[in-house]
């Protein structure tokens, strides 16, 4: 029977489902993900191509590489299949390359593939990626982690979609939690609005959250905003920490 030769799509979706298989069985230390398809590759290609943040490029960087060198263990082993043990988990290099594969494309799932959440990725990170370039003192807490910056980022992000009336950020709380349908986000915009008639709000809110300087006219209002970023951070943990590791850069 004539060998047909397979469009590259068709060659490549078939290399991930094999992949997905290996490391169903193989990956003691991860969850043993088997659904992730040629999309996120795409995805990630797709960033690559266009004016990106930096931790969009350096997440699609790693989508493409982990995937790489899954498959060059693989090519690897097919030279030595005589020593493979086949309980494939035995397997050192394996399961090196799987751990790192399944971690970044299961990122790459999440929040390159999911239109709501790529648009939070890309917004916020170059929001930070500009404070980092205009503020040393941020640039810095970023570098060494410093625990502020894990205080400061989820407040970031309540205060500009207060100002931008955008709530996609909050998509990743899960779609049961919603703050804009449980109606927390709509009362304090309201409260907001009123304080931008009185005052800079949001300037002196951003210095308040960066800095630590907080003004009285605006003090009550940091509160509130400190509160709404907690259940930012606590509705889906998770979620939450995922697109923080991937958003700070150094």
């Amino acid at each position: 029977m004539k060998e047909v030769d397979l469009p590259l799509n068709d060659v490549l979706k078939k290399l991930i489902e094999a992949f997905c298989q290996i490391n169903s069985v193989a990956n003691p230390v991860g969850k043993g993900r088997s659904d992730f398809t040629i999309d996120i590759l795409k995805a990630a290609e797709d960033v690559l191509k266009e004016r990106s943040s930096k931790a969009m490029k350096a997440l699609a960087l790693q989508i493409k590489g982990s995937f790489n060198k899954l498959r060059k263990v693989i090519q690897d082993c097919s030279t030595y299949i005589e020593e493979l043990d086949p309980q494939l988990k035995e397997n050192g290099s394996l399961v090196e390359a799987l751990i790192e594969f399944e971690k970044t494309w299961e990122k790459g799932k999440q929040f390159l593939t999911n239109e709501k959440l790529l648009k939070v990725f890309h917004s916020f990170s170059l929001e930070m990626e500009k404070l980092e370039e205009t503020n040393d003192d941020i640039k810095e807490k970023i570098r060494s982690m410093d625990v502020e910056v894990f205080l400061m980022i989820p407040c970031l992000a309540v205060l500009r979609s207060l100002e931008e009336n955008d709530t996609e950020v909050y998509s990743l709380c899960g779609t049961n939690k919603n703050l804009w349908h449980r109606g927390d986000f709509i009362k304090l915009k309201e409260v907001y609005e009123n304080e931008k008639k009185k005052c800079n709000a949001y300037q002196l809110l951003e210095t308040a959250i960066l800095k630590g300087e907080v003004n009285d006219k605006v003090i009550k209002l940091l509160n509130d905003i400190k509160q709404m970023a907690v259940i930012l951070q606590r509705s889906s943990p998770n979620d939450w920490n995922s697109f923080v590791e991937i958003i700070l850069v150094n």
